[in-house]
């Protein structure tokens, strides 16, 4: 009987503790933003390209291809949570002609090929994971790396392939390709987030974990409050899949925050449209460069996400923060600068809406 009576405070404890390391692990990576900023004179990218020197002489591949500028910010944060043997192990790695044919990006199995059984870019990290995440390992390629953490692109339909020219890419503090710096957040940093949860699938269709593969591209891009909302899943208990699709939701080899390295929007960010543990949807099926989506913020902390905050601060958002009003027009999500469309929850996601007053 004392067993019994314990056992809530003893469990209750223990994700105590599992939300103070979580925290932790978010205050370190925002402070390793910030030494990149001093080493650098800007954060680190949502993406970047890198050209890899190759024995033959020149570089591969193409600045613009796809096989080049989907590698995560996360990596350019190495040098400053020390793991400077693997950032130098990735920067100065020569490709021979066979490891060009592997093409090693973050995403394909044939990397292996080229880098071997222990890729500098794979593997977990204890830096990226949260106790409270039960993620489990997916099956391919071996060497991929889980996190629990993605980078704010801020209160837009993100789209992964979107070029650095676009003005979708400067409402949240980590675009595709930019470089932004301390001027970029005229909201302040107090009241912009980096970085929050989110929940890795595993193999399952669960929003917490995967997300809701929509018929209408179109309705998510004009109206993603509607689109991607709860009442839009087969069923309500699990909202596994969205109406009107025949996708299965067997996510093993494409689960949500399964590849650190990859910074393509299902694998890498978060937006604040929908409210913490919300439904998550893209407009195509898998993970491709041209889904756009709308990628949600979630954990298994009871009702909410920790957030870093721009400054190095951590907050515990809760799940009724969104403050959001369904059918507002919003075509491919808000553009350039203004105040957010999303609420509170959308004002803290960009980086210049003029909002920061209100929070």
């Amino acid at each position: 009987m004392l067993i019994a009576l314990l056992l809530p405070a003893v469990q209750a404890a223990r994700e105590a503790a599992r939300r103070m390391q979580c925290a932790n692990n978010l205050k370190q990576l925002t402070l390793a933003v910030h030494n990149h900023h001093d080493s650098h004179n800007y954060f680190p990218e949502g993406s970047f390209v890198h050209a890899f020197p190759r024995t033959n002489g020149g570089t591969w591949p193409d600045p613009m291809s796809d096989d080049s500028r989907y590698w995560s910010g996360l990596m350019k944060l190495f040098p400053f949570i020390e793991l400077n043997a693997r950032w130098d192990a990735f920067s100065g790695h020569t490709l021979t002609d066979d490891m060009v044919a592997a093409r090693p990006t973050p995403w394909r199995s044939s990397e292996q090929a080229a880098w071997g059984e222990n890729p500098p870019h794979g593997g977990d990290i204890n830096a990226f994971l949260c106790p409270s995440n039960t993620m489990a390992k997916v099956n391919a390629p071996r060497t991929n790396g889980r996190t629990s953490y993605g980078m704010c692109r801020g209160d837009v339909v993100s789209r992964a392939s979107n070029g650095t020219s676009n003005e979708w890419n400067n409402r949240g503090m980590f675009g595709y390709g930019v470089q932004k710096n301390m001027g970029s957040i005229s909201d302040g940093t107090s009241n912009t987030i980096a970085y929050s949860e989110v929940v890795g699938g595993g193999g399952t269709g669960a929003i917490k974990g995967g997300h809701l593969f929509l018929a209408n591209g179109t309705n998510l891009q004009a109206d993603p409050l509607t689109e991607c909302g709860v009442a839009n899943a087969v069923r309500a208990d699990d909202r596994t899949l969205h109406k009107g699709t025949t996708v299965s939701t067997d996510l093993t080899t494409q689960a949500r925050q399964a590849r650190w390295a990859d910074a393509r929007c299902y694998m890498g960010i978060f937006n604040t449209i929908n409210p913490p543990n919300g439904p998550s949807c893209s407009d195509q099926i898998g993970d491709g460069p041209g889904n756009y989506g709308v990628w949600s913020a979630s954990s298994n902390h009871s009702g909410g996400v920790n957030a870093s905050m721009a400054d190095g601060s951590v907050r515990f958002i809760t799940d009724s923060v969104n403050n959001q009003t369904a059918g507002v027009p919003t075509p491919l999500g808000q553009k350039g600068s203004g105040r957010s469309n999303f609420g509170v929850w959308g004002a803290y996601g960009s980086v210049n809406g003029g909002e920061s007053t209100s929070l």
